[in-house]
C-alpha cells in the first residue's frame, strides 16, 4: 500500500505556490485543484508510511502534529447546512477548501474519507480532529 503514496504525473506540478507533501524527498507539490488527490496522498502518509508517529495526531493536510494546525468548523446556512471548515479562523501549511459532505462519503472519485469534524465526546476541548487520527485522539 505504500505504493499509493505515489501520485500520477498529471496532479502533481513542480510550481511554487502549491499544495506541498513535506514528506516526500524530494518535496512534491500538487495543483490546488487536484484537492482529492492531496488529501488521498497526504492520507495515505498517515495510514501507512511507519515514519509518521499517529500518536501525534498529524494534520491531515500538512502533517505536523495536532497542536500546529487549527481546524475551526462551523455549519453551513439553515437547520440542514452541512459542516464546512471555516477559512478564515482555520491555519494550516496547507489550508484548503474541502466539501466534508463529499469526503465524507467513499466514491471512486474520492476514495479517501480522512477530513476533520467535531469530536462527539462533550468534554473534549479538541477543536477538531482528523478522521483518520480519531482512534488515536480517544487513547
Amino acid at each position: 500500500m505504500i505504493d499509493d503514496l505515489n501520485t500520477d504525473m498529471d496532479v502533481i506540478e513542480n510550481m511554487t505556490g502549491k499544495l506541498e507533501c513535506l514528506k516526500c524527498h524530494p518535496t512534491i507539490t500538487f495543483n490546488p485543484s487536484h484537492q482529492p488527490h492531496f488529501v488521498k496522498h497526504i492520507s495515505a502518509h498517515i495510514l501507512y508510511n511507519k515514519t509518521v508517529d499517529c500518536s501525534l495526531e498529524s494534520c491531515g493536510l500538512c502533517l505536523s502534529p495536532a497542536p500546529l494546525c487549527k481546524f475551526i468548523l462551523t455549519n453551513g446556512k439553515g437547520h440542514t447546512g452541512n459542516v464546512a471548515i471555516n477559512m478564515n479562523a482555520s491555519s494550516c501549511l496547507n489550508l484548503i477548501k474541502i466539501s466534508i459532505s463529499v469526503v465524507a462519503k467513499c466514491s471512486d472519485a474520492s476514495p479517501c474519507t480522512n477530513h476533520p469534524m467535531h469530536c462527539p465526546y462533550y468534554l473534549c476541548s479538541s477543536l477538531a480532529v482528523w478522521t483518520y487520527n480519531f482512534h488515536q485522539h480517544l487513547l
